[in-house]
């Protein structure tokens, strides 16, 4: 979908960016308790929110020459279920 976005605005000025962010610790965790279940990345090693807003913010203030299309961001200790 955001190829799509993009190809459709690409001659319209308009910049996009897929944040694609891994587990960030959230409110969102709680009812998973990820920290008592096997294959998921403990709250601990999780991003903070912050984490995700500084790649955000680094992606709207390129230069306009400059199109970062996709961010992906994983902890750096990170189980691929959680």
């Amino acid at each position: 979908m955001h190829e799509v976005i993009r190809a459709e605005t690409a001659k319209t000025g308009v910049r996009t960016t897929l944040i694609s962010p891994g587990p960030v610790d959230t409110d969102i965790w709680d009812a998973v308790k990820p920290d008592e279940k096997p294959g998921f990345t403990k709250r601990k090693d999780m991003m903070r929110a912050e984490d995700v807003a500084e790649a955000v913010v680094f992606a709207v203030t390129r230069p306009e020459r400059v199109a970062i299309t996709e961010i992906r961001l994983l902890p750096t200790i990170y189980s691929p279920r959680g």
